[in-house]
């Protein structure tokens, strides 16, 4: 008879569908509190662990699956909140059903946690294996670049790399790999931190396992101060710029009586910048179409004739022969509007309805804040400099932005209106993800929002000025114009691209393996 002794299970160790479930729902909790409001985003390289642990230590691929989708919802449940405002507040929606769509979002997205879970139970890790470890963040970046690919336009939001936007030197790797390269390497640092703590019993292993994730983080943070650019020294040159954040709410937009109001406080604003090369008005504040609306179009005009400065704001498109609209973002330079731009990635239920027959109970939000056509083009637009735009929800894509580079833009124009989110997390999430962009694209980016935030923000992502959210302001600045390419604006999303391979490799090795067995 033996004398050796089994170890008993402890809570911990997740050895039952409880711990497990505890630990899926708490990892999905922590990932959420990296990112505004709450902003703690050490926790990305941390929270991933306990879903990861959950999903290894499943008993089965359905078990697997399921804790993977509980995590992820929950992460989507507590993030995004927000969707309720637009859905209930200024969709018209009854808040039954507002409240169940914003239940369908989270159990959508969160089904990519599913998948998650999925592959990660598919590879049946050896817990010592120190390689088949890899496949985990791998996983992980393939089940959010799939986010972009979502029926309905795709919802890149809140992507765990995303969450270090203020993590010191780290973000800065962006410009090599993107936000996707970004999600890999800290769901890396926390995969090996998982891996010290699954293996805790064996401390040797465990301490390797600990020093290699302190090691990783610290050639990242390297790498990162490397790649932070000097604020000055790629710019061919610069120009003032001028942000006008009117702090117009919802409603008051929606009031036909007071739109030459709106116009007339704007117009104001306009006025005192006289100094500007480039005047940025938000998305659609002014609630007219600016093609139909002389005195708008004049003052427009002229004032860009008189000053010199280019214009760049927001209006409905309209085509009276077909009845379509766009929702647009026009240039006036030189006394003229020689340009538009047609936003390409739509909201779903706030500006268009897909799948309409499906989704009849939607047709009182779309009434609400119109219907609109996807535009085709992403090219700059060019006037006193190329400007690379991007309308409200298009700069969540770090394809838009990089597209717009690739084509010539050295400074990017985002115009929004958050004034649909009201005082919830969505406006600084919002603008965590434009600072994201400058990373990525080595570009300055000028942000009008209407009731904020708006800003203006470097190509490290630093926040160089700004207005909060419920104020009226004007930001002032000089930016630099810049015709560098990063290596993610030439090769794209690369990481993402990677991982999908990695784990395409495996499968195919697995299942040669599997049938060489038989």
């Amino acid at each position: 008879m033996s004398n050796s002794t089994v170890k008993p299970q402890t809570f911990a160790d997740c050895a039952t569908p409880l711990a497990r479930a505890i630990a899926a729902v708490a990892g999905g909790a922590l990932v959420a509190l990296a990112f505004p409001a709450w902003s703690i985003g050490w926790l990305v390289l941390v929270a991933p662990a306990l879903l990861m642990i959950a999903v290894v230590r499943a008993a089965s691929r359905r078990e697997a699956f399921f804790l993977g989708w509980l995590g992820f919802t929950v992460t989507w449940l507590i993030g995004v909140p927000w969707v309720t405002i637009v859905m209930i507040q200024y969709g018209g929606l009854p808040q039954v059903v507002g409240i169940l769509l914003y239940l369908g979002v989270a159990l959508l997205i969160g089904s990519f946690g599913g998948i998650f879970g999925l592959v990660v139970r598919a590879i049946d890790l050896d817990e010592r294996s120190r390689f088949a470890w890899l496949l985990i963040p791998a996983a992980w970046t393939a089940c959010e670049y799939l986010r972009d690919f979502l029926p309905f336009g795709g919802f890149p939001w809140n992507l765990a790399g995303g969450a270090l936007i203020d993590a010191g030197p780290l973000p800065q790797v962006a410009r090599w790999t993107g936000t996707y390269g970004l999600s890999f390497l800290a769901v890396s640092v926390a995969t090996l931190l998982g891996r010290r703590w699954m293996l805790r019993d064996d401390r040797l292993v465990a301490a390797r396992s600990a020093l290699l994730a302190l090691a990783f983080a610290a050639a990242w943070a390297v790498l990162g101060q490397l790649a932070t650019p000097d604020a000055r020294a790629a710019e061919s040159r610069t120009m003032r710029v001028a942000a006008i954040q009117p702090d117009v709410e919802q409603e008051v937009r929606w009031n036909p009586e007071r739109a030459i109001e709106i116009f007339e406080a704007i117009r104001a604003q306009t006025l005192e910048v006289r100094g500007a090369d480039l005047v940025v008005w938000p998305e659609s504040t002014v609630p007219l179409v600016y093609l139909d609306t002389p005195f708008w179009r004049d003052f427009i005009e002229g004032f860009s004739r008189e000053t010199k400065a280019d214009v760049i704001f927001g209006s409905v498109a309209r085509d009276d022969a077909t009845g379509l609209y766009w929702n647009s973002a026009y240039l006036a330079t030189g006394g003229s509007t020689p340009a538009r731009y047609d936003k390409v990635r739509l909201v779903p239920f706030g500006e268009y309805v897909p799948a309409k027959k499906a989704l009849f109970f939607a047709e009182k939000l779309v009434r609400a804040v119109g219907e609109f056509k996807h535009g085709e083009s992403v090219a700059p637009l060019t006037g006193r400099a190329r400007y690379g735009p991007a309308i409200c929800y298009e700069i969540v894509f770090p394809s838009i932005p990089r597209a717009a580079v690739r084509q010539g833009a050295e400074l990017i124009v985002t115009i929004t209106n958050d004034a649909w989110f009201g005082d919830s997390a969505a406006p600084p999430q919002h603008l965590a993800m434009a600072r994201m962009r400058a990373i990525e694209t080595d570009r300055w980016v000028v942000r009008a929002a209407t009731t904020g935030i708006s800003a203006v923000i470097d190509p490290s992502g630093r926040v160089v000025d700004s207005i909060p959210l419920g104020e009226r302001g004007i930001i002032e600045a000089t930016v630099g114009l810049r015709t560098t390419k990063t290596p993610y604006v030439i090769a794209g999303d690369w990481p993402a691209w990677a991982s999908i391979a990695i784990l395409g490799w495996f499968a195919f090795t697995s299942r040669r393996k599997t049938q060489a067995e038989e």
